[in-house]
């Protein structure tokens, strides 16, 4: 499977908006890679930005796995300079081999969201990255009815590892069939 990577372009913000911006940009791109699967969409105001509405996945579940991951990163970023965010959409797969079978994560997906941590952001530049997500899962529609146990995760650094967020497991009731 081919690691596709999209970029989402860099969007200039105080450290207090981050919060606001990364919820939208999070939650449109989980529920434009998972509307596919029955999912309810749930219409979001931003309540910072008031010409920024959104949309997300209405499932506890989810949202407790994205403010988790979210807190994480809200934690570690420093008050200016540029801050990358990665999104990565994953598979898991059974594997089998000398000593039996075992699990493994496939990465299918990678979104970078740049921040700049200085300037402060108006709504309309929010509202056109959402745009720009949304043009972007159009182009690169991805097939996930074949996919299986799927999940994300959420990390400031490419290289970290963060906890990986098994919509199956964490929530069946939105996979209706899937598993």
């Amino acid at each position: 499977m081919n690691l596709c990577k999209l970029n989402v372009e860099r969007i200039n913000l105080k450290p207090n908006q981050v919060p606001y911006v990364l919820r939208a940009l999070v939650h449109t791109i989980l529920f434009n890679r998972i509307a596919d699967i029955h999912v309810i969409p749930k219409d979001i105001q931003c309540p910072l930005f008031d010409q920024v509405e959104y949309v997300k996945i209405d499932s506890n579940e989810i949202e407790r796995g994205v403010e988790q991951a979210l807190r994480t990163i809200y934690k570690t970023i420093p008050n200016n300079g540029v801050i990358p965010i990665y999104v990565k959409m994953y598979t898991m797969i059974t594997k089998y081999g000398f000593f039996g079978e075992y699990k493994e994560n496939i990465e299918w997906e990678r979104w970078c969201i740049e921040l700049n941590l200085s300037d402060s952001c108006h709504g309309d530049v929010i509202t056109d990255r959402i745009g720009s997500i949304l043009d972007l899962c159009n182009k690169y529609q991805t097939n996930i009815l074949f996919m299986k146990n799927i999940g994300f995760s959420i990390t400031p650094s490419i290289e970290q590892e963060s906890s990986f967020f098994d919509l199956f497991r964490s929530a069946p009731q939105l996979l209706p069939g899937m598993k």
